[in-house]
């Protein structure tokens, strides 16, 4: 079982985990993997078009995505996230992220590009089939 605090009593974020390891070859490919994500995204996304990120958490992707298309709109969606006081929480007016609650007030085929990033692994079956 994989402790979710510090010795010192601070929690160990999922940075702490991925992006952020201690471990080099660890770190490097998630870094990786996220860069190479954030560019697919940005250019997948059509001009003036909107990505939605299910599983968004603090919105880092999405705002990574915002420093390279500053012309789409970005929206985040995370029914689960639990952020720690440690975890970076991001200014999400001045990121250009719009949190959203639920999905109900998204008009139908308003979305141009879904991202589901590094979340469908935390999720059950019923949860994963009610997303598709």
């Amino acid at each position: 079982m994989r402790r979710n605090r510090r010795p010192d009593g601070s929690a160990i974020t999922y940075a702490d985990l991925t992006v952020d390891a201690r471990n080099p070859i660890a770190r490097y490919t998630h870094r990786r993997r996220v860069a190479l994500a954030v560019g697919e995204a940005a250019e997948l996304v059509p001009a003036g078009g909107t990505i939605l990120d299910y599983g968004c958490g603090p919105g880092v992707f999405l705002a990574d995505v915002g420093k390279i298309r500053r012309d789409i709109k970005l929206i985040g969606y995370d029914p689960y996230a639990v952020l720690h006081p440690e975890d970076p929480l991001l200014d999400t007016t001045a990121s250009g992220i719009v949190r959203v609650e639920d999905t109900s007030g998204i008009a139908s085929n308003s979305i141009d590009v879904l991202t589901v990033f590094e979340t469908l692994e935390h999720l059950w079956e019923p949860e994963i089939e009610e997303l598709l």
